[in-house]
C-alpha cells in the first residue's frame, strides 16, 4: 500500500475467539509471535513467553491467562505485568531477485493484539521496533486499555502501524528487536504480534509453489466478486482482481486494497496448512462464513451484506458488499441453492467446451463429460459423444498418454466405461482393454517384493518404493471395466501392495492409505483413500479396508484439499467416494464445507478457483473445479456407476455422427499389419 504514515494507528475492537494453533511463526519468523507462555505452566504461574526476554536490569512477571475458544478449545494468552519490558530479536530477510523485479513498493505493517487487563483500572502499552546494529527506533505503536479481560469472552483490540516503503528498504536483511512495555495500574493480556511485508501492486507472479508449500496463493471470492492473494501467517488479505458489476466492485473495492477485517472483526492469523485451524479460521473460511452468516436469521451487519474493512493510505475504510442473491448453504446437501448452483455449473461446462469436444486435457474432459452424463439429460448426448470422440482421437494408443500415462489413461478409461454403460457404444471397449493390458505390463517389483506402479511404464520412483495414487485411479477404472465385461487381473496383481501400504486399524493403524508402503500418512490421504474405497465398493471386496478409509476421511475432512499431488481434483474424488460408500458421511462433509461453496460461487459465472494446499493450479483453475464439483453435486442422484447407479443403455447415441479421422497402421509381433481409424468406426477392409 502507498503513502502509509508512521503517525497513523488503526485499532479495531471486536468480539472474537481464536484457535490455539494460530500460535505459529509469522512471515518474518518472529520467535513465538503469539507471546504464548509455555504450555506446561499452570494458570496463574509466573511465566515469560518462550523466546522473549526481560529487558536488562528489569524484574517482573508474566501470567498465563486462559480462555475458551469457539470450538470449546482452551486458549493460552500472556498477561504482561505493569513495569515490564519484553524483548525479542529476529531477522528480516532481504528481498529475493523475484521480489525485486516487481514494479511497485514494498511496505510494512506492525500490529499488536491485546485483550484488556486482568484488573480494573487504566493501563498503557507500547510496542517498539529497533535496529539492533544502530539501536535506532524504526517505528512504534502504542495504546491505552481500560477494559477488563473476560476469560470466557475475550475482547480483542488490534492496533496497527504502517511502515512506508522508504523505511522498509532500509531494514532489509537486518536484525531487528521488538520491545513491548506496559505501564499503569494493571497488567495487559496480549495474544499476538504481527510484522508483515506487503506489495502495493501484487500479481500472480508472487505466488509460491503450486505443489505443496504455503503460498502465497490465489483465493477466489466469487460471491463477493474478487480474487485475493492469501498468505500464510498473515493478518492481511491483498486484493488481486475485482470483477466488474460484482458486490465488491459496487462497494468500491480496488485492486491493491489490503483487507484487514470482515464484518468489523479483525482478520485472524491466516493458516494455509491443512488443519482444523485452516478450516475454521483461515481468511478463506472467515470470508466464507461471513457470506453464510449474511443470510442467517440474525446477520452480523445487515441481511445479505458483508462489510470488508480495508486499509487505504494507512486509514481504515469500510465497504458494504451487498450480495446479489441468497447464499443459504446451511445445510448445503438439501439447500435450494445447491440445485441452482449445479444448473449454473453445468451451463458453465456447456459454454466452455472447445470446438474439438474437449475441455483442455484428459482430466478436465473426463470430469466435464461425466458431469454432463450424470445429469441424465439426453440433450447433452452430442456434447458427451464429442468429448469421447476427442479422447479416442487424441490417444489412439496407451503410450500417447505420456509420462504420467497411468494417471491420464485411467481417467480416460473411467470415462469410456461410464459412457459404454450408459450408451452401449462398444467402440470404446477395445481401447479399455488396451489401456488395462498396458498398465498391467507396466508393473514392476517394489523393494518390498510386490508388483506395483509408478507414474508410467518407465519404472518405480523413490528407490523402488512405488506410488499408490496412480494405482488407485487404475483400480477404479479396472473395477468399472469388470462391469463392462472386461477382466484384466489388475486388482489381484496390485492388492498386496495396497494392503501393505494401508494403515490397518487391526494392527493399531489409523485406517488411511499411505503414499507408499513406507509412508502411511495422515496428511495426504484424502484422494487415494477415497479412490481405493471406491474401487473396493464397485467390486464388493475388502469391505474392511473400505470402511476404515472412509471412516478416517470422515473424521479428518479439513485435509480435503491436501490430496497429494493435486489438491483438486483429489478433493472431489474423495467426496465421490464418500457418496458411494457412506452417503451420510458425504452429506456431513458437504454441509461442513458449505462455507466454501458460498464464497466460491459467483452467480452468473460459476465457481472461482482457490489454490488447494497441494497440487493445482497446474491441474487447472476455474475450468477444473466447475467440472469436478458439477459431478460432486450430482452424486446423490446415483446416475453413474461411480456414484452408486446401475442403470444401463439409457442414452441413445447411435444416430449421432462420428467424425472422420486419420487411419493408423499397427504391426503385431508376427509382422502382420492392420489398419484402423484413430476414432473407432466401421471396420476397414483393404487388399494389397
Amino acid at each position: 500500500m502507498r503513502n502509509i504514515t508512521l503517525a497513523q494507528v488503526i485499532t479495531f475492537l471486536a468480539l472474537w475467539t481464536a484457535s490455539a494453533s494460530w500460535a505459529i511463526a509469522l512471515e518474518f519468523n518472529v520467535p513465538n509471535a503469539s507471546l504464548e507462555p509455555p504450555k506446561k505452566v499452570a494458570a496463574g504461574a509466573t511465566s515469560l513467553p518462550s523466546k522473549w526476554k526481560l529487558a536488562d536490569g528489569e524484574k517482573g512477571r508474566c501470567i498465563k491467562w486462559m480462555a475458551k475458544g469457539d470450538q470449546g478449545n482452551e486458549l493460552a494468552y500472556t498477561a504482561v505485568g505493569s513495569g515490564i519490558t519484553l524483548t525479542n530479536q529476529f531477522d528480516v530477510p532481504a528481498l529475493t531477485d523475484k521480489e525485486k523485479s516487481f514494479k511497485g513498493e514494498w511496505t510494512g505493517l506492525l500490529s499488536l493484539d491485546h485483550l484488556g487487563g486482568l484488573e480494573k483500572g487504566r493501563g498503557s502499552w507500547k510496542l517498539e521496533l529497533y535496529d539492533v546494529a544502530t539501536s535506532k527506533l524504526i517505528t512504534a505503536v502504542s495504546g491505552k486499555t481500560q477494559s477488563e479481560a473476560s476469560p470466557n469472552n475475550p475482547r480483542v483490540a488490534r492496533s496497527w502501524r504502517g511502515i512506508p516503503a522508504k523505511t522498509m528498504s532500509k531494514i532489509e536483511g537486518k536484525k531487528l528487536e521488538l520491545r513491548f512495555s506496559v505501564s499503569g495500574t494493571h497488567s495487559i493480556v496480549v495474544s499476538g504480534v504481527s510484522f508483515s511485508r506487503l506489495h502495493s501492486h501484487p500479481t500472480a507472479k508472487l505466488f509460491g509453489r503450486s505443489n505443496g508449500g504455503t503460498g502465497p496463493d490465489k483465493l477466489g471470492a466469487g460471491s463477493l466478486g474478487f480474487d485475493a492473494m492469501t498468505e500464510h501467517r498473515q493478518r492481511v488479505l491483498t486484493v488481486l482482481t475485482v470483477r466488474k458489476g460484482t458486490p465488491s466492485d459496487k462497494a468500491g473495492l480496488k485492486v491493491g486494497d489490503k483487507i484487514v477485517g470482515v464484518n468489523r472483526e479483525p482478520l485472524p492469523l491466516n493458516d494455509l496448512n491443512p488443519s482444523w485451524a485452516w478450516f475454521y479460521h483461515s481468511h478463506e473460511a472467515t470470508l466464507g462464513r461471513a457470506v453464510v452468516a449474511a443470510w442467517s436469521s440474525k446477520p452480523p451487519v445487515g441481511k445479505g451484506t458483508v462489510v470488508l474493512v480495508v486499509l487505504r493510505n494507512g486509514k481504515p475504510v469500510q465497504l458494504a458488499c451487498k450480495l446479489s442473491q441468497p447464499m443459504d448453504f446451511s445445510p448445503l446437501a438439501t439447500s435450494k441453492n445447491k440445485k441452482a448452483m449445479h444448473v449454473e455449473l453445468i451451463d458453465h461446462l456447456c459454454k466452455n467446451q472447445k470446438s474439438d469436444g474437449s475441455w483442455r486435457g484428459p482430466i478436465r474432459t473426463t470430469f466435464a463429460a461425466l458431469a454432463l452424463l450424470a445429469t441424465e439429460d439426453v440433450s447433452h448426448a452430442p456434447r458427451i459423444k464429442k468429448a469421447v470422440d476427442w479422447m479416442l482421437n487424441k490417444y489412439p494408443e496407451p503410450e500417447n498418454f505420456g509420462n504420467l500415462g497411468f494417471w491420464h489413461s485411467s481417467y480416460a478409461g473411467i470415462l469410456y466405461c461410464e459412457y459404454y454403460l450408459a450408451t452401449g457404444d462398444a467402440r470404446v471397449l477395445p481401447r479399455c482393454s488396451a489401456i488395462l493390458n498396458w498398465i498391467l505390463s507396466g508393473t514392476h517389483t517394489s523393494k518390498w517384493g510386490m508388483p506395483c506402479l509408478g507414474h508410467g511404464v518407465g519404472g518405480l520412483p523413490y528407490g523402488q518404493k512405488a506410488l499408490v495414487a496412480p494405482a488407485c485411479h487404475a483400480l477404479v477404472f479396472d473395477s468399472l471395466a469388470e462391469k463392462c465385461g472386461i477382466s484384466s487381473g489388475l486388482w489381484k496383481t496390485l492388492l498386496p501392495y495396497m494392503e501393505y501400504s494401508w494403515s490397518d486399524p487391526a494392527s493399531g493403524g489409523h485406517g488411511s492409505l499411505g503414499y507408499n508402503a513406507s509412508y502411511k500418512d495422515k496428511g495426504q490421504f484424502w484422494s487415494r483413500s477415497g479412490l481405493f474405497a471406491m474401487a473396493a465398493n464397485l467390486r464388493g471386496e475388502r469391505k474392511d479396508m473400505e470402511d476404515a478409509m472412509i471412516g478416517f476421511m470422515r473424521k479428518s475432512y479439513p485435509w480435503i484439499r491436501n490430496s497429494h499431488a493435486y489438491g483438486e481434483p483429489g478433493g472431489s474424488l474423495g467426496l465421490l467416494a464418500l457418496n458411494l460408500s457412506n452417503p451420510e458421511a458425504y452429506s456431513e462433509v458437504l454441509n461442513a464445507y458449505g462455507w466454501w461453496f458460498a464464497l466460491a460461487w459467483e452467480p452468473g459465472y460459476g465457481l472461482l478457483f482457490t489454490t488447494p494446499h497441494m497440487g493445482a493450479p497446474y491441474m487447472g483453475e476455474d475450468d477444473l473445479i466447475n467440472a469436478t464439483y458439477a459431478l460432486v453435486l450430482a452424486a446423490p442422484e446415483r446416475s453413474l456407476f461411480i456414484t452408486g447407479g446401475e442403470k444401463r443403455n439409457w442414452l441413445d447415441v447411435s444416430k449421432l455422427e462420428t467424425p472422420t479421422s486419420a487411419v493408423i497402421a499397427r504391426r503385431n509381433k508376427g509382422g502382420q499389419v492392420a489398419l484402423a481409424c484413430r476414432i473407432p468406426g466401421p471396420e476397414i477392409r483393404y487388399t494389397t
